[in-house]
């Protein structure tokens, strides 16, 4: 929700079987634009039929390639992540096996533990990687090469002032001037 309320160009990736209130929410909000639909991730991370057309899925087929993006995150960033709370929550997540034999990862107790924080990082890492290689539209390129970007300089007195036409560097005084 944070990325409704900084900015609404950015795409959401969210856990589809938790996010159905969610869905409803930016649907009302004529938002849904900046949900992350299924056709947009790697085939081995979106949902196969059914009419879950945005988010991601946690169950057994998918938590291995998660997994397998957690390890990627971790192998490579882990000195820069500075969330203790995401270490807290690893210190709980477990492998633990269904009905079927199919390897899933949870918490160890669910009525103790959450995983809020891993699903939030890992759920971003995977948005970052495959969502935001699209472009976001905001001004056009045509806009954005009529647009002239002029220095400031600051005057005797320290105020701000846009310079002008063409502009020589004075190495003596370090500012720009006419």
């Amino acid at each position: 929700m944070l990325g409704l309320f900084y900015d609404p160009y950015i795409k959401n990736l969210h856990e589809f079987n938790i996010g159905s209130g969610f869905k409803d929410y930016v649907e009302n909000l004529n938002l849904l634009n900046t949900l992350v639909p299924n056709m947009r991730l790697p085939k081995y991370l979106s949902k196969k039929g059914g009419d879950r057309e945005y988010g991601i899925g946690k169950h057994a087929q998918n938590s291995r390639y998660i997994i397998a993006k957690l390890t990627e995150l971790l192998g490579s960033y882990v000195d820069n992540i500075n969330v203790e709370l995401l270490f807290v929550q690893l210190k709980t997540f477990v492998q633990k096996y269904s009905a079927q034999g199919e390897a899933t990862y949870k918490v160890k107790d669910p009525r103790k533990y959450f995983d809020d924080m891993i699903d939030a990082i890992v759920y971003s890492y995977i948005n970052a990687a495959y969502v935001h290689k699209l472009t976001i539209p905001r001004n056009s390129g045509a806009a954005k090469a009529q647009q002239k970007i002029r220095p400031f300089t600051r005057d005797d007195r320290g105020n701000l002032r846009k310079t002008t036409g063409s502009r020589r560097y004075n190495q003596n005084s370090r500012r720009y001037r006419r």
